[in-house]
């Protein structure tokens, strides 16, 4: 994906017909979760995230900004369909997430 924030923030999408994963780095960052932050689990402890439920059924997981050094890593993980074994495909995708 193109850069944002005047090529301050970087951006990568990694589709599949269960979901996606799309993650974010660099600095301009922000937002809120009005129903709170809960864990995701990756490789390496754990990242916050902010889960949310479409009206079709599909899922929504938007990651909280993560301090790693100067940058700051975000995204969304979703679903493409409401079935579990769709949530399960893009949970284990996310789990594999490991920073140095």
């Amino acid at each position: 994906m193109p850069d944002e924030n005047e090529g301050q923030m970087h951006h990568i999408v990694l589709k599949g017909p269960e979901g996606g994963v799309e993650l974010k780095w660099g600095t301009g960052f922000g937002g809120a979760c009005p129903e709170g932050y809960q864990p995701i689990v990756v490789a390496k402890g754990t990242l916050s995230a902010c889960h949310t439920q479409r009206e079709d059924g599909t899922e929504v997981w938007s990651l909280a900004g993560t301090k790693i050094g100067d940058t700051t890593v975000a995204g969304e993980v979703y679903t493409n369909d409401a079935t579990v074994e769709s949530q399960a495909v893009v949970l284990q995708v996310i789990s594999t997430l490991s920073f140095p």
